[in-house]
């Protein structure tokens, strides 16, 4: 006898059987916690691409001949966001020119003084957005050399 392959489904259309064994391994395979617990906690898994990724993949796509709606769906991002440009850049140039003239002129500071010092001048910056564009710049204290010290048998005297 052959195994019932059809079982009746919503509204009495017929359905084709499920195997739950191969759901079940794919389910624990996302991360998830089983079939029967009835909880969701893991099943999509971890984001591994960033937005900005996703756009930048998008535009390739779209570069490469391939319909923006098209691309769009196959990079999971909306349409609307393939015409984003980030101002974030323009916007942080003139900060970045202003830190890199009081990390020239006075090399011993670090972004704390620093975003203090452009404050007092009438700069309205945020102390984050300071500090973001202090470490994109590569600005800041270089790092000393350890030296070993040489023996001389002296003692030191107070």
């Amino acid at each position: 006898m052959l195994p019932e392959l059809w079982t009746k489904g919503t509204l009495g259309f017929p359905q084709p059987k499920e195997d739950l064994d191969e759901k079940e391994t794919l389910h624990k395979g996302l991360g998830g916690t089983g079939l029967g617990s009835g909880s969701d906690e893991g099943t999509a898994g971890k984001k591994v691409v960033s937005p900005r990724a996703r756009r930048q993949m998008a535009r390739a796509a779209c570069a490469r001949g391939l319909r923006t709606g098209r691309a769009a769906g196959l990079c999971s991002t909306p349409r609307s966001v393939l015409g984003y440009t980030s101002r974030k850049i323009q916007r942080d140039a003139q900060l970045a020119q202003a830190l890199h003239g009081v990390g020239k002129r006075y090399p011993h500071w670090r972004y704390r003084v620093a975003g203090s010092f452009l404050q007092g001048r009438g700069w309205l910056v945020n102390l984050k957005r300071i500090y973001r564009v202090w470490q994109q710049q590569g600005l800041g204290l270089q790092s000393r050399k350890w030296r070993r010290k040489i023996r001389t048998g002296e003692t030191v005297r107070p």
